[in-house]
């Protein structure tokens, strides 16, 4: 069991970063020490705050020579809440501290040797601005506070405003603090999705504490377009209260490597990527891929609203995306239907990818190129199944490193070997990155 405790101060070099963003350095006495926002070659003095029986966590006390890249954070937040933990490097170069840790975890977990690793990789993709990038935020509420969790804690540190979203969202949460602040909120969740120059909102909490009353008061404020109960069909137009929710709301995204521009709906409280100019560049990456591959049939798992799905749609004979959220496969069809892609082209089945794929390997059925964006976790109970489908490619779009890389090795052990890597800055001033990964065999 870790020891938690406050031990007198050392100093520290911090010789590389390492997973979720954190510098390595050595203590005295040879043990890792891992610190939260350090920089590479900066000198520290650190607090050690936990220790573990082959490395200690440890925090800033003071920077004693920083880095080049080292700058003063934009946010005043910074530090308190957990989201901007990458706001002290420059901009221009938070890429490469995300490369590198990339990098360092793919070779750690053996997923590719170094110099398969260096041709594969691709320049990184960055949307034109560091802030303003977020379309969707949650805010949670404790009954008094509302606002982002602290770092590594369920304490809340109440936002008022926030440089990370959109400036629609940013101004319905305005409205929405003040109204905590006025008359209080129910505790639970808060999600606002940018809509044109609104926002979405969608609640959850315990029982029925959203009562009918409250949803109208919400719907009212300024900015919000309507509110709707997280998992339910009730919604508040802003008019009246209507029971054929959740609504939905659209965001594009443009393709030129296969010539499309697509309008996409998602329902409000599902699942998209939070930054839409990112996501568009990552897409038309992806096309670029899949026309390189110019495979006859894929396979998408994890595929949403079919974000993915109708790229590949544009390059391939024959698509089949697969998702677990019936309300997203409803959504996939219908902008499989606005882009004009029948559905015997481009077919959405609900399901566990998992059991799906292990279902139609059973069949013999085949692809040429499977493709994986699951959440944070990984794939690991998907991949025994995808070598059934004996596919020639797997396309894995993870938003983990770690993750990324344990799949990556694994699918290395039955002779995947690592063609392209791209990384995708989509959660800029964090630490955060989404990566493209194709392997063939």
């Amino acid at each position: 069991m870790p020891r938690t405790f406050s031990s007198p101060d050392c100093e520290i070099v911090i010789d590389k970063l390492v997973g979720r963003g954190k510098g390595l350095g050595r203590r005295q006495d040879g043990k890792v020490v891992l610190v939260a926002g350090a920089l590479l070659g900066e000198r520290l003095r650190v607090r050690v705050t936990q220790e573990q029986r082959d490395y200690v966590l440890a925090e800033i006390v003071e920077v004693l020579d920083p880095a080049a890249d080292r700058v003063a954070p934009a946010c005043p937040l910074t530090g308190e809440c957990g989201g901007c933990d990458f706001a002290h490097i420059d901009w221009a170069r938070q890429l490469v501290y995300k490369q590198a840790a990339l990098h360092e975890q793919i070779l750690r977990f053996q997923a590719a040797p170094a110099v398969e690793l260096a041709v594969a990789a691709e320049p990184p993709l960055a949307p034109a601005s560091a802030w303003r990038w977020r379309c969707r935020v949650r805010m949670h509420c404790d009954g008094r506070k509302l606002g982002l969790y602290r770092r590594h804690s369920h304490a809340i540190v109440p936002v008022t405003r926030c440089r990370q979203v959109k400036v629609s969202v940013d101004r319905a949460l305005a409205a929405l603090q003040a109204m905590a602040a006025e008359q209080g909120l129910p505790a639970g969740d808060y999600e606002l999705v940018a809509s044109g120059d609104g926002a979405w909102l969608a609640v959850s909490g315990q029982g029925r504490c959203f009562a009918d009353r409250l949803l109208a008061d919400l719907a009212s404020l300024p900015q919000v377009r309507g509110v709707s109960l997280r998992g339910g069909r009730r919604w508040h137009d802003g008019q009246q209260m209507r029971a054929d929710g959740p609504p939905s709301y659209s965001y594009q995204a443009a393709c030129p490597s296969v010539g499309r521009r697509l309008l996409l709906r998602q329902w409000v409280g599902g699942f998209c990527q939070v930054n839409w100019e990112a996501n568009a560049l990552m897409l038309d990456r992806i096309g670029s891929w899949l026309q390189e591959l110019s495979p006859s049939r894929v396979l998408d798992c994890f595929c949403g609203n079919g974000n993915i799905s109708l790229v590949a749609a544009a390059v391939a004979d024959r698509v089949l995306g697969v998702e677990s959220d019936p309300r997203s496969v409803r959504q996939a069809r219908l902008n499989g239907r606005q882009a004009g892609i029948s559905a015997s082209r481009c077919r959405f089945v609900v399901g566990r990818s998992e059991a799906v794929a292990r279902r139609l390997a059973a069949k013999g059925e085949r692809f040429d190129c499977v493709i994986v964006d699951p959440p944070r976790r990984g794939c690991r109970w998907l991949l025994p199944a995808l070598a059934d489908l004996d596919c020639r490619a797997v396309l894995l779009v993870s938003c983990d490193p770690a993750t990324l890389a344990r799949d990556m090795g694994t699918l290395r052990r039955w002779g995947y070997r690592l063609a392209r890597l791209c990384a995708v800055d989509m959660f800029p001033q964090t630490h955060h990155v989404e990566t493209l990964a194709l392997l063939r065999r």
